[in-house]
């Protein structure tokens, strides 16, 4: 196991036996985040499972008890499942359940100092008059928890994936409902910069909005088989845009229908122009 993996192991082992209180490194798992970055990459770990462990430990401290456990125990699970790390009894494979304090018992009941037979039975008027017992109130239903073993169902359980769509996510990983919680982003694109035409420069990612001037399929004849490219003009008043689309042919016809479109993406270059190609629109 390389190095960055069993530090890992052993903090989470700490943090298991401290009740996930965030104690197992001194500050906190956010405290560690950059320099075990640092190591996993030197011990070649794939990017996306790096990203997957800093981004939940530097989170980790805004967790309740409970999802910690979840956390590093979904971790540990992905990491075994792409880095091939057969379980280990004594690892985090299956984190114990947090100790919660007991109640003590109530202390007995002193013993009066009379004893019963020589106590003076109170008369008529002097009994207490008995009061009606005042009804409490219903308590609410208690809502189900998520078992541990039922995150180990496989996803074609979930409605709408099948084989076919299991086969799909098998690809990137996720085989059962805990793999699809803990799968995160690779990255994060942010599309919120809207800029003119007459203002894009090459390698930026910006959202252009503007008018349809033209849309065509246009047929590209080569090596193997033909391929279908959509191009359209966007004109927004200050230039023109030429964008494309890559074996998408019925855009052209939906770009008919929508004279003025927004679209996000890189800013590419071609024959000396700026093009963009494949934008989400």
């Amino acid at each position: 196991m390389q190095p960055s993996l069993e530090k890992l192991r052993k903090f989470f082992r700490l943090e298991a036996e401290q009740g996930y209180n965030n104690r197992a490194i001194i500050g906190g798992f956010a405290r560690i985040v950059d320099a075990w970055e640092a190591e996993a990459r030197q011990d070649g770990l794939p990017e996306d499972l790096i990203e997957a462990v800093t981004q939940r430990l530097r989170g980790y401290h805004l967790l309740s008890p409970n999802s910690r456990q979840e956390a590093l125990y979904g971790l540990w699970r992905r990491i075994q499942r792409t880095m091939d790390i057969p379980a280990d009894k004594q690892g985090v494979d299956a984190p114990p359940k947090r100790k919660t304090p007991q109640k003590e018992a109530a202390p007995a009941e002193r013993e009066s100092a009379a004893p019963p037979a020589e106590a003076a039975a109170p008369s008529d008027a002097e009994a207490p008059q008995e009061t009606p017992p005042t009804p409490k109130s219903a308590a609410p239903p208690a809502v189900p928890s998520l078992a541990l073993e039922e995150l180990e169902v496989p996803i074609t359980e979930l409605h709408g994936i099948g084989p076919r769509n299991a086969k799909t996510l098998h690809k990137v990983g996720i085989h059962t409902l805990r793999d699809m919680l803990y799968y995160f982003p690779r990255r994060y694109v942010d599309y919120s910069t809207l800029k003119p035409i007459r203002q894009l420069r090459y390698g930026e990612t910006v959202t252009v909005i503007g008018t349809v001037k033209q849309a065509y399929v246009r047929q590209l004849h080569g090596k193997g088989k033909p391929r279908q490219v959509v191009e359209a003009l966007l004109d927004d008043g200050s230039g023109v845009l030429r964008i494309s689309w890559f074996n998408q042919p019925w855009i052209a016809k939906r770009l008919q229908n929508q004279p003025q479109i927004s679209v996000s993406g890189k800013i590419d270059q071609y024959l000396g122009r700026l093009v963009m190609t494949n934008p989400e629109w």
